[in-house]
């Protein structure tokens, strides 16, 4: 068939719609002013930077939006062609009012006469596995103007191997990760917290041990004859014990007792029988590593409208599909999904410097409860009335005091990490 046109009129001027009935597989387009704005998945027309056309927004005086309109006429266009159920069933979401063709039942249509639709995926099977490139600059409420506001961006993974590992610090993942195919741009979330920590543990290191370590360390760095410094320092060893004080004569022989066969004692449980005494641990507190911080948000989602529940799916469908793992051509192998970002913005579009800052995280978790009032709604195009979602992120670098310094240069500035 083609391409097939119509168009609406709108206040940015006339919005000339152009798609192919036949090939859903096609994105639909339109054209305002030299604008073009191409259909996405979830039905909605968006410029090559990803925001959403002004068309999806009722205007003044409209009860339908121009966007919603030229979906309604796509769809009258695919009744008057007839187009098979396989492709109305592609086109899915992305037409409004389109119709099935009756299936009579009758002997030319077999057993499936009787059997009901179900839901059909509406692509083709793929030759290979293809990750999802873009998913647009997304906003609830689409109201969201003049508070402050938090987005979430979404990268690409990208390997260490991609950048190399000589890179120093570009190549740690908050950097090797830098343009973003999508955003969600939510209000403030009512419970907001973060906690930095890191790792310290106990450590122990008595006389014996530190004077053992200074004989290995000198027999591993002798350069020399090894046996012949092993030698030498047994000696030395030797030599000590009959100059040591009472007390160090008594650990070495509790601890020369303690490894015969049969007896299998700690010096300082021979130490402790014999004198009542235990070796000096030396007990102190060691950095042990850093810790990766994890975050926790939550958000009630109401769509007020058919725009707006088309934007709370395509929301939700955001987090689901860019948490998923992908195959590889192979299928031997799975990739790694894709990472966030979250961040927080005053209400004039600039970073919140008065709330944390967070690294690439990945999302490990995404919950959606579709009833949240334990009373099942929806609203005429069968959208929930209400969609609890929650979510959590964990950073994949650790924190470094350097990374403050790069933010501010140390003038606090802001809050920081």
């Amino acid at each position: 068939m083609g391409l097939t046109n119509a168009s609406v009129l709108t206040n940015d001027g006339r919005a000339v719609l152009s798609f192919d009935p036949d090939n859903p597989n096609k994105a639909a387009t339109v054209t305002v002013d030299g604008t073009e704005y191409t259909q996405g998945i979830d039905g909605l027309f968006a410029g090559s930077d990803g925001s959403i056309w002004s068309g999806e927004t009722p205007g003044s005086g409209m009860t339908a939006s121009a966007g919603s309109q030229l979906r309604s006429q796509m769809g009258n266009i695919l009744n008057s062609n007839k187009v098979s159920n396989e492709t109305v069933d592609a086109w899915g979401s992305k037409v409004n009012g389109a119709n099935k063709q009756l299936n009579t039942g009758s002997s030319a249509a077999g057993n499936d006469g009787d059997k009901q639709e179900g839901i059909q995926p509406g692509l083709p099977p793929r030759a290979e596995p293809v990750a999802r490139k873009r998913y647009g600059n997304l906003k609830y409420p689409l109201t969201l103007d003049g508070i402050d506001y938090m987005t979430i961006r979404q990268f690409t993974y990208v390997p260490l191997s991609d950048v190399g590992v000589s890179a120093g610090r570009e190549k740690r993942a908050d950097r090797r990760h830098k343009s973003s195919i999508g955003s969600v741009t939510l209000p403030i979330p009512s419970q907001l917290a973060d906690t930095n920590g890191v790792s310290w543990n106990n450590s122990s290191f008595n006389d014996l041990q530190m004077a053992g370590m200074g004989a290995a360390s000198r027999i591993m760095n002798s350069g020399g004859n090894v046996i012949a410094e092993v030698q030498k320092t047994v000696e030395q060893g030797l030599d000590a014990l009959g100059n040591q004080s009472q007390g160090g004569k008594q650990a070495i022989q509790a601890y020369l007792l303690g490894q015969l066969p049969g007896i299998n004692k700690s010096t300082n449980e021979i130490l402790g029988r014999m004198n009542g005494q235990m070796l000096n641990p030396n007990l102190e507190l060691i950095f042990n590593g850093p810790t990766l911080r994890q975050f926790q948000y939550s958000f009630r989602l109401t769509p007020r409208s058919d725009l707006e529940s088309r934007m709370v799916r395509s929301i939700i469908r955001f987090f689901k599909q860019g948490m998923s793992v992908k195959e590889t051509t192979t299928n031997m192998f799975l990739s790694s999904p894709n990472i966030f970002q979250p961040r927080f913005y005053n209400k004039q579009g600039k970073q919140h410097t008065f709330i944390n800052t967070i690294k690439k995280c990945a999302c490990t978790s995404f919950t959606v409860n579709y009833v949240p009032d334990n009373t099942y709604m929806t609203l005429p195009n069968s959208s929930m009335t209400a969609y609890d979602i929650s979510m959590s992120f964990t950073e994949l670098d650790p924190i470094v005091d350097m990374d403050y310094s790069e933010l501010d240069g140390d003038n606090d500035n802001v809050i920081g990490f």
